[in-house]
């Protein structure tokens, strides 16, 4: 399991908000969502995290303005091609800072 952290996100509307929970709740490798503080925590099975998924995740984080490069850590053999491998990504300059290469610790 990988935890993202989302901090700060500002909600402009309680719509917003509601869009923001339902959209993370329909991504497939996401198993819980937990406010800590200013924070919310998004737990994540990494076993889960496919393609479909992964771009989900790389969407909501460019819409909400979170942290993308914690997303590096889902990096994985069967995603790394497109992943770590796109270079001309609009999102992999903010995901991988210009490296590329398996970034999974352990």
């Amino acid at each position: 399991m990988s935890t993202l952290v989302a901090s700060q996100v500002k909600f402009y509307s309680d719509q917003d908000e509601d869009v923001f929970f339902a959209w993370l709740k329909s991504i497939s490798c996401v198993q819980a969502i937990r406010g800590v503080g200013d924070n919310i925590e998004i737990e994540v099975d990494d076993k889960k995290v496919d393609g479909p998924a992964l771009r989900e995740l790389i969407a909501i984080c460019t819409r909400y303005e979170i942290e993308m490069s914690q997303l590096a850590l889902l990096e994985t053999d069967q995603n790394r091609a497109w992943f770590a491998g796109n270079q001309k990504a609009f999102w992999f300059e903010k995901v991988f800072g210009g490296q590329t290469g398996k970034r999974r610790l352990g």
